[in-house]
């Protein structure tokens, strides 16, 4: 695991909406760990705007951990290895009730405290490789970022659906990924982010490349299988090789942490992260979107002082997505 500390330089000068004095408690964590993906990423970036915000504005030092992805955040939350994490919806959905690749253990002490922007599965290669979708990576050698990632699992769930067997599969972060692209090792590379990718924006300054993805139909099939995965579409214009819609698999973000966090923590981190909104939005675009209504269909239980931040706001939370604890 690569641990840093959080610094943030976006170029942008943005005002942070400090919380009243006092409102720091002394039950509250003494540090917070972020877990994100490797570095590179969307998750990456937008944990690092978020790390400067808890400590900032809640008083908290936060570090960011650059991990494998969602899928080790989701175990590192359960065990509370990790104070907080970013994962997609499929992923925690899975873990909480045991499934797939949690292999029946329920990772049953992660609790929803934001959500967050949409990821969208879409794909880039050397243009000179004709690559139009996901089914012509049959046979050619593909990268899917991190092992257990976001990215390689929808992949690879992607791919036993519509019978796609890629002549090898590699995991490894962005960058050695754009390296292997541009030295043809792989064809090139599929992820599941938020827009755009900053790799793929790098892979495109220097090459010429086509970003492709998922057609509408394929994922409908997918989707019955996995009825998490939507979908969905990268605007035009989202790169600069990207002149026509792209069709994705659509999930989102959410941010979790473990339900034994204080609850007038977890408030006060999810209100920060909505009145320092525009601080996410400057370190990436996909801070832009964090829709408060989403949180009525977060993948598990949101933590209870979550959930009251949100009921305050006017969200009707389902009564399966109160936790135990909010009773309490």
């Amino acid at each position: 695991m690569h641990r840093v500390w959080v610094v943030v330089c976006t170029g942008v000068l943005v005002t942070l909406a400090v919380l009243p004095a006092g409102a720091q408690r002394e039950d509250w964590p003494r540090i917070v760990s972020i877990g994100t993906a490797p570095i590179g990423g969307v998750y990456y970036v937008w944990g690092g705007a978020f790390a400067r915000i808890i400590q900032d504005v809640v008083g908290v030092p936060a570090t960011v951990e650059a991990t494998q992805g969602p899928i080790p955040n989701v175990r590192l939350v359960h065990v509370g290895q990790m104070t907080l994490g970013i994962a997609t919806n499929g992923i925690v959905y899975d873990g909480f009730r045991g499934l797939d690749w949690a292999e029946g253990r329920k990772h049953d002490n992660v609790r929803v405290l934001l959500p967050m922007y949409s990821s969208h599965m879409h794909c880039v290669a050397l243009a000179r490789h004709r690559i139009a979708s996901v089914r012509d990576l049959d046979g050619k050698p593909v990268g899917t970022g991190a092992r257990g990632g976001t990215g390689d699992v929808y992949f690879r769930r992607v791919a036993e659906v519509l019978g796609i067997k890629p002549s090898r599969i590699v995991n490894v972060g962005f960058e050695d990924m754009n390296n292997l692209t541009r030295d043809g090792v792989i064809v090139g590379y599929c992820a599941s982010a938020g827009l755009p990718l900053p790799s793929i924006l790098e892979l495109e300054t220097t090459h010429d490349v086509r970003v492709f993805g998922v057609a509408a139909p394929d994922v409908r099939k997918v989707q019955e299988k996995w009825p998490y995965m939507l979908p969905g579409v990268v605007p035009p214009g989202t790169y600069k090789s990207t002149r026509e819609p792209v069709p994705s698999v659509l999930g989102f973000n959410v941010l979790i942490g473990h339900k034994d966090l204080p609850r007038n923590f977890a408030y006060a981190i999810v209100k920060a992260a909505y009145d320092n909104q525009t601080a996410l939005a400057a370190a990436h675009p996909a801070g832009k979107e964090m829709p408060a209504e989403r949180a009525a269909l977060s993948p598990a239980p949101l933590h209870a002082g979550a959930a009251l931040y949100f009921q305050e706001k006017g969200v009707r939370i389902p009564p399966e997505l109160l936790p135990p604890e909010y009773r309490r």
